[in-house]
């Protein structure tokens, strides 16, 4: 997705060696979206997808993690009206 580069410079470890906080995820989608890096609603679903076609469908957290990935896909849908103008590039 992103060259070795980018990636340390946008998903960089926490100070501390931690897993990110909530603060850190926020950053982070900010960047993204700064950067011009968000997905566009067509590429976040196809994104959806194949998140779940890489999930082992005998694990006993399958449907939990079905069902977090497609509730955060969910978001692809409650975009406002203009984002309609984003997706087209305009």
């Amino acid at each position: 997705m992103f060259d070795d580069v980018r990636s340390r410079r946008l998903f960089p470890p926490t100070a501390s060696g931690a897993e990110m906080t909530r603060t850190d995820v926020a950053l982070r989608l900010s960047e993204l979206t700064d950067l011009d890096l968000a997905k566009l609603p067509d590429d976040a679903v196809s994104q959806v997808l194949q998140m779940i076609g890489e999930l082992n469908p005998s694990s006993s957290c399958y449907e939990s993690n079905v069902e977090t990935i497609l509730s955060l896909g969910a978001v692809i849908w409650t975009f406002p009206p203009h984002m309609d103008r984003v997706a087209s590039g305009v």
